[in-house]
């Protein structure tokens, strides 16, 4: 079985052909589609091609930014390689459970949000009359290595400190640090939510309702006179 891929809009296309031949036309001819806009939503489109639609419609506005990006990863990176290239209706159990296997030793969470996303993304293409059962159901989790997270020693905390002082990402580091805020928090971040006199920002939850909530900043003004004068 021979393989052609190509790139169109920015995006990946993988094309399977019994010689490499009849690869390089079925590629040439799906570019062409592609051009035209033929690409219709059914049964028989390609799983590479579901998932650009779902991300669009499903995740983009209900998630934030960082979050999304790391879906688009996750999609690059373990979905389209093992099963871009199918039609969503030939898509069966064994097939999820190789991504599965081939993520042993990852960590517990990067494993779970794959397989949500594509728990998800087949809900919803069953939802879409495009699929009629979801090949995720059933699939056994690999081995999985436990978060590293941990809070920073006293060296650590006096090295941030340091080189925030004179780094461009400085200020950035510092509101994270100081406010408890998760990098994809801090990309909402408008001048509508920063209270100066009252030392108060309010953040944008990405997660969930709950994570939308107004933090009480330090007194310190470590850095920050001098990252805001850049």
């Amino acid at each position: 079985m021979a393989r052609k891929t190509f790139t169109f809009e920015g995006k990946r296309y993988f094309v399977r052909g019994r010689t490499q031949e009849e690869a390089i036309e079925k590629a040439a001819l799906l570019k062409y589609d592609l051009k035209l806009g033929k690409v219709k939503i059914t049964g028989d489109m390609r799983v590479s091609d579901w998932q650009t639609r779902y991300l669009e419609e499903y995740k983009r506005q209900a998630i934030g930014d960082y979050a999304y990006k790391v879906l688009m990863s996750i999609s690059r990176v373990w979905v389209n390689p093992h099963i871009g290239h199918m039609r969503l209706s030939d898509v069966k159990q064994m097939h999820i459970q190789k991504i599965m296997n081939a993520m042993d030793g990852k960590s517990k969470n990067h494993i779970n949000r794959t397989r949500f996303h594509l728990q998800s993304m087949f809900e919803k293409a069953i939802a879409n009359g495009l699929a009629s059962v979801n090949p995720c159901k059933g699939v056994s989790m690999p081995k999985a290595t436990d978060g590293t997270h941990r809070a920073l020693t006293e060296k650590e905390r006096r090295t941030l400190l340091s080189v925030c002082e004179t780094n461009s990402y400085g200020l950035w580091c510092l509101v994270m640090y100081y406010c408890g805020l998760r990098p994809g928090e801090t990309e909402s971040i408008k001048g509508m939510d920063i209270d100066l006199q009252s030392r108060i920002l309010h953040v944008r939850g990405t997660k969930t309702a709950a994570s939308d909530r107004t933090v009480c900043g330090t007194t310190t003004r470590h850095g920050f006179k001098r990252q805001a004068s850049r």
